[in-house]
């Protein structure tokens, strides 16, 4: 089974690609299932809030700001493989509903934030329109590896 290829419009566009992998099931097509998936997606919408955990090499941030930025807003797209930060990886086998009702409330919270944002730790200063478009590329990374039960 592969990946999912998907063009999530935006953070609304997310949850329902959520509930409906809920309501039908859903396979692991890489190592997270629906639950990890929707608790890790969850904290860096309210990290973009309240500040981040971590820090990435100064050297990292500079090409971060730059060319990694760039790419990421121009492809929407993530690449795989990528080593999360160990405190932002969830455990397997957790309470699916309860991480789908904490990652809605994070968009919900990310919707009515109203002041400024944190920066992000490998890409800086990002506009609101930014951050909501890292949210919903990081989310169809997440996605894409989740495939509906027919």
């Amino acid at each position: 089974m592969q990946r999912r290829e998907l063009d999530l419009p935006n953070l609304d566009a997310v949850l329902q690609d959520v509930q409906r992998l809920h309501a039908q099931g859903c396979q692991k097509v890489g190592q997270w299932d629906l639950a990890q998936a929707c608790a890790h997606m969850s904290i860096p919408i309210n990290q973009s809030i309240d500040g981040f955990t971590f820090q990435v090499p100064w050297l990292l941030r500079l090409l971060g700001r730059t060319l990694i930025k760039k790419k990421l807003f121009r492809t929407r797209r993530i690449r795989a493989g990528l080593q999360a930060p160990a405190n932002f990886v969830p455990e397997a086998g957790g309470d699916e509903q309860q991480a789908i009702n904490d990652l809605e409330q994070a968009i919900q919270r990310f919707r009515n934030h109203h002041g400024e944002y944190q920066l992000h730790p490998l890409f800086g200063r990002m506009s609101p329109r930014q951050w909501h478009q890292f949210h919903t590329i990081h989310a169809m990374h997440h996605l894409s590896f989740l495939a509906p039960r027919n």
